[in-house]
């Protein structure tokens, strides 16, 4: 199973998309999200991340975990703050675009052509090409090898950081916080 991840700004329509693809109907109204929230389908998962920085703790982990990024776009600009940072720590993951609104988005459709990043529009206000887009995004992952095996996991592709932290997570809810230091000691 693929494993992608959704990352974009405020207000780009990430989560109305997966719950779009969940077969629920198309909506206006804002959906905020401030947990990473996976979306299972039948030869993928996504994994749709929030956009605020106070709520980005942990997004990391994802990322390293990713077989492709997926970029939700709404505004038409030239460059894109989450590829510049995610693309920086992670240079060999693959990146989809996907651009919502019926506008041209002539400079992030330049932009992708000269990051080699494949391109898909839809609406999420109308629900136009928005299955079309699951279908298609599907048949392209045909051709990208996923990065992750049940093997592999854990070892092989979570950074040390990424693996600490969940560690430390696991430790503590068995043991309880301690502020000594110590696992277990009171």
């Amino acid at each position: 199973m693929h494993v992608l991840t959704l990352v974009g700004d405020r207000f780009s329509g990430k989560t109305a998309l997966c719950e779009l693809w969940s077969g629920h109907p198309a909506t206006n109204a804002y959906l905020m999200t401030i947990h990473i929230t996976p979306y299972q389908f039948s030869q993928l998962i996504i994994y749709d991340t929030p956009s605020m920085e106070r709520f980005l703790e942990d997004v990391e982990e994802w990322y390293a975990v990713s077989d492709v990024i997926i970029l939700m776009a709404s505004i038409d600009q030239y460059t894109d703050s989450w590829y510049l940072r995610i693309s920086k720590r992670y240079p060999e993951l693959e990146w989809i675009l996907i651009l919502n609104g019926d506008n041209q988005f002539q400079l992030r459709r330049l932009w992708a052509l000269e990051n080699d990043i494949r391109v898909f529009q839809l609406n999420t206000c109308s629900g136009k090409n928005v299955h079309e887009t699951l279908a298609n995004i599907t048949d392209y992952l045909e051709d990208i090898p996923m990065r992750l095996t049940k093997e592999g996991y854990f070892w092989n592709y979570w950074p040390v950081e990424a693996f600490y932290s969940i560690y430390t997570r696991i430790i503590s809810s068995i043991f309880g916080n301690s502020s000594s230091g110590a696992m277990g000691s009171k």
